[in-house]
């Protein structure tokens, strides 16, 4: 039990981080791509 509660966690942790890591990217690109344009 607490191993698969352990590996949900990490997983729910793993998306966070990359949702996280898509807004960054979104947020850093939107300028470039409004400059170019």
């Amino acid at each position: 039990m607490t191993r698969m509660n352990s590996q949900m966690s990490s997983r729910l942790l793993d998306g966070k981080r990359y949702v996280v890591f898509l807004i960054e990217t979104v947020i850093l690109f939107k300028p470039l791509g409004t400059a170019s344009n």
